[in-house]
Parts: C-alpha cells; structure tokens; sequence
C-alpha cells in the first residue's frame, strides 16, 4: 500500500495558511487528531482524509494541491514504505502539536 501525502500536505498548509483554519475547524480537527492518536498510520491517514472531505472547498483544495506536489517530488524514488510510514507518523506528531500550539496561543 502507497502511502499517502494528505497528513504531510495538511500541516504544511496549516503552517503556511492559517487563515484556513478558523477557531471551529482548528477545535474540530483538534478532536480528530485526539481520536486518531495510537491508531495504525494508515487508519489515521483515512480518517484525516475523511475529516478534510467535510471540510470547506478551499482547505479541501488547498490541501490536494500541496499533496500532489509531495507526491511528485516523491515519484523518483523506489518505495521505501517503512521509511515512508515513520515519515507519516512525525508528520502526524507534528500536527498534532501545531494544533494544540495553536489552540493554546
């Protein structure tokens, strides 16, 4: 299984577009990350995807973009999937905090 570049291409946006996130989307994807935390990264990649599907038309395309530029800056390289899977869940982690950073500011 490929993994996938939305939590990678999430927190970029979300580092780099703030204004995405108002108060209420920021307090729900909180809720989300919390749900997600311990879960195999393949579940929590779904379940991100799934919360970023509810969410507004901008940060749902925002988010494809900058996933499909990970996706091919990744194209050249061989599939390294263990290597890959660590690099979701720092990224996930990393998330995780941004958000709680955010939402404690």
């Amino acid at each position: 299984m490929k993994p996938d570049q939305t939590i990678p291409a999430l927190l970029q946006v979300f580092k780099t577009k703030p204004a995405l996130f108002p108060a209420e989307t920021l307090e729900k994807l909180d809720g989300t990350l919390d749900n997600l935390e311990g879960q195999h990264i393949y579940i929590v990649s779904k379940e991100i995807k799934d919360w970023l599907g509810k969410q507004n038309r901008q940060l749902k395309d925002t988010v494809s973009l900058f996933a499909q530029s990970f996706r091919e800056i990744k194209g050249g390289r061989g599939g390294e999937t263990g290597s890959d899977e660590m690099l979701l869940k720092k990224s996930f982690v990393e998330l995780q905090e941004a958000v709680k950073d955010k939402l404690n500011a």
